[in-house]
């Protein structure tokens, strides 16, 4: 099924999407499971990949979906993924396999932007890809990405798609944070966690992306440190200006003046809509320097318990005002100035 929006609601100018990468990197024990798990005939109709965002659980969902296309017979099929530049791979990188479908966010077409959840509208969809005839014989592959952007109604329809799996049909449900999921849909599951990108390997995805093609080698250090494993991250990094408002952001949190005026600036140039994603990359290096920040003192006593206290109070406060403001598409400014107040009243 082609792709009927502007590409999905996460891409990045210059990166390749996850259906567009030629090979998994990083992530071989995994390919080799659920190659195996092919091969001998036992391969479970649904799997929930699990791990950070932006650590290749895509790109070795639509991996294997190439597989079995390939080899829709397990028992002829190798133990390992194979890349092969052949019409799968064609279509693939199209987003146009007729036994693919992808759920994730929609397109509104009237707002001239992605919602913010993914609906049940999309797990309906998913329905009618299943109810139809399989194209060109084989497997039929659904990924779903991600379930954390689900709202309740659209996890209890998977859930029921789930209970009563159709044959030679396998689900590949991504999940950042899986433990956010019904309970009752992760038994429906076999879990497969992945794992952070090692540094040299996350130096290879990021540097093989067209927006780097120029980029020098040695300019990709700092980004690679503060990303965490996670090539999206790397790449996000290396397009803006985030790292740098990170590190201003604490220099007004630490200085003996509050300065509202440049935190109003910060604040200003996150919350636009087309910097979304800055200001969620934004939000996630702050509390992961003050997580950092929090276990150096407490490790040291460098600080009383009634303020460690006080972080941990602050990290629930601002991560439940950063949801209510992406759900409710609030204003992102007011989580921003919130959280430097709070940070300061430590």
């Amino acid at each position: 099924m082609e792709n009927e929006t502007p590409g999905s609601w996460d891409a990045m100018e210059g990166v390749l999407q996850p259906f567009e990468s030629p090979d998994v990197m990083g992530h071989d024990e995994a390919c080799f499971l659920l190659a195996r798990a092919h091969a001998a005939g036992r391969l479970h109709h649904a799997w929930l990949l699990s791990g950070p965002r932006g650590i290749g659980k895509a790109t070795l969902a639509y991996q294997f979906a190439a597989h079995l296309q390939r080899y829709p017979d397990g028992s002829n099929a190798p133990q390992r993924l194979e890349p092969e530049d052949d019409n799968t791979a064609a279509m693939m990188r199209r987003g146009a396999h007729p036994n693919l479908l992808t759920a994730s966010r929609p397109w509104n077409a009237r707002d001239k932007k992605f919602m913010t959840r993914l609906t049940v509208d999309e797990v309906r969809h998913v329905n009618a890809f299943l109810r139809s005839t399989t194209a060109m014989g084989g497997w039929r592959a659904v990924i779903v990405d991600s379930a954390d952007d689900m709202n309740t109604s659209a996890a209890n329809a998977l859930l029921k798609i789930l209970e009563e799996p159709p044959p030679q049909t396998v689900f590949f449900i991504l999940a950042h944070s899986p433990r956010g999921l019904l309970a009752t849909l992760r038994s429906r599951c076999q879990t497969l966690s992945l794992k952070p990108l090692e540094d040299h390997i996350l130096r290879q995805v990021i540097a093989r992306q067209p927006v780097m093609e120029d980029v020098a080698e040695d300019r990709m250090d700092g980004w690679i440190a503060l990303a965490g494993g996670s090539a999206r991250r790397a790449l996000e990094l290396a397009q803006g200006d985030v790292a740098a408002m990170v590190g201003e952001f604490f220099d007004l949190v630490t200085d003996k003046k509050p300065d509202w005026s440049k935190i109003h600036r910060i604040g200003s140039a996150l919350a636009p809509a087309a910097r979304a994603q800055d200001y969620h990359l934004f939000i996630d290096l702050v509390f992961e320097r003050l997580a950092a920040l929090t276990r150096e003192k407490a490790l040291n006593d460098q600080v009383p318990m009634d303020k460690l206290a006080g972080y941990c109070d602050i990290w629930d406060k601002v991560r439940a005002d950063h949801e209510k403001a992406v759900y409710w598409n609030l204003d992102r400014k007011q989580v921003v100035l919130g959280l430097y107040a709070d940070l300061r009243r430590v």
